[in-house]
């Protein structure tokens, strides 16, 4: 009778774990994927609101900055002449800057500026916030899943030691049962740092998603 309840009791819990984490983590990607796709991608698009086009524009600014003034387009001199009324080569070389530098060095020159160098970083920066929460999402599947496998395999091993020991039958080798039990210890361990890196994987898509929100100034 006694072996009958406990053997049904520790049945209960394990399918009360097979339905929490086990299922939990076999079906994290199209649970994550179903909760939380929209806010991903409104995470992704306020980054590269927010981060990628601004940084990219105060690049092009910095470098738009620093090169040489362009020569008037031929056209628009002789019209600009018409209508001041003076010639248009007098007015084409009052407007054509003196020892105008070579574009190539002009370049050159800005790449190696430190205010260049710092845009540039910025955009390099900018640039991974938007594939970052998609990388978290991923690293959160990955979580779960091996918190499935190492709950399924503590299960296992618990089930096993269990039953030969509350039965006091030799169904099994003894040298089977001390493995069962080495197995459920490690597994235990390896779930609960599982479950760990799980609640961690959630904190860090938690905070991408946020980031990204407020990048492009969403409501969240």
């Amino acid at each position: 009778m006694s072996s009958s309840f406990g053997i049904g009791s520790f049945a209960a819990i394990e399918l009360a774990l097979l339905l929490g984490p086990v299922v939990k983590g076999f079906n994290a990607e199209a649970r994550i994927e179903k909760e939380r796709t929209d806010d991903i991608r409104r995470a992704e698009a306020g980054f590269v609101s927010g981060e990628v086009v601004p940084s990219i524009a105060g690049l092009v600014d910095t470098i738009g900055e620093l090169l040489p003034p362009r020569v008037p387009q031929p056209q628009l001199v002789r019209r600009a002449a018409l209508i001041v009324g003076v010639r248009a080569d007098d007015l084409s070389e009052a407007l054509a800057p003196d020892d105008l530098p070579d574009s190539r060095v002009v370049i050159g020159d800005a790449l190696s500026r430190g205010s260049i160098t710092t845009q540039l970083n910025a955009v390099i920066t900018a640039s991974a916030l938007p594939p970052s929460v998609r990388k978290a999402e991923t690293r959160l599947v990955s979580a779960w899943s091996w918190l499935a496998y190492v709950c399924v395999a503590a299960q296992l091993a618990g089930a096993v030691s269990f039953i030969n020991g509350l039965t006091s039958s030799e169904f099994l080798p003894h040298g089977a049962v001390v493995i069962g039990r080495f197995a459920l210890g490690v597994f235990g361990a390896a779930t609960l740092a599982a479950l760990f890196i799980v609640r961690r994987g959630e904190q860090t898509l938690a905070r991408a998603i946020r980031r990204g929100k407020d990048a492009g100034g969403q409501n969240a």
